[in-house]
């Protein structure tokens, strides 16, 4: 039996509400939605108690840059990128894995959701549209958003707007959207 091989992917510049919306989501729905990990060379972000946040812990799977850079040469991963100097990418098997019936549900960059359109995949593809910039901590991450905004804030499919402002309205435009699909 052919694997549906859906993915819902929101796309967005840092601190656009992208983590928040996905969570929230997966909370609603653990019955349709899984959260795909991507392996990533940054370091995990902590709380104010040490641990791991929420997000990393949901989203990723920290390893090292020989790693990474194994896992990319041997054609382990479906799509992989360099971002604010550090590697993201999707294992094949972590991601078929995952799939049928459900839908994978993850934040990627631009040229991820065309990666993932050629590897075969259907995706979804979610906008985020911040309602205001809040300032970056991070000069890298502001950088590299900057380079990519243009052609990342806007769709002619699907935008949500306006996450942090008010993020029940926001979760309800996404379940509205994605009922079309499942």
């Amino acid at each position: 039996m052919l694997k549906k091989r859906k993915l819902i992917v929101f796309v967005g510049p840092s601190g656009s509400g992208k983590t928040t919306l996905l969570l929230n989501l997966l909370k609603a729905h653990p019955n349709w939605l899984v959260p795909i990990k991507s392996v990533t060379t940054r370091p995990p972000r902590l709380d104010k108690s040490g641990n791991v946040e929420e997000a990393d812990r949901t989203f990723y799977e920290f390893v090292d840059s020989s790693v990474f850079n194994w896992l990319a040469a041997s054609g382990a991963l479906v799509q992989h990128t360099k971002y604010a100097g550090n590697g993201y990418g999707v294992k094949h098997d972590v991601l078929d894995g995952s799939l049928d019936p459900r839908f994978g549900v993850m934040a990627v960059t631009e040229d991820g959701v065309k990666q993932y359109r050629d590897a075969g995949y259907e995706v979804i593809d979610i906008r985020i549209v911040p309602s205001h910039f809040p300032v970056l901590a991070e000069q890298k991450r502001a950088e590299a958003d900057l380079r990519r905004m243009p052609s990342t804030c806007y769709s002619e499919r699907f935008v949500i707007e306006n996450v942090y402002n008010e993020p029940e309205a926001a979760l309800g435009d996404l379940e509205r959207i994605l009922k079309n699909f499942y």
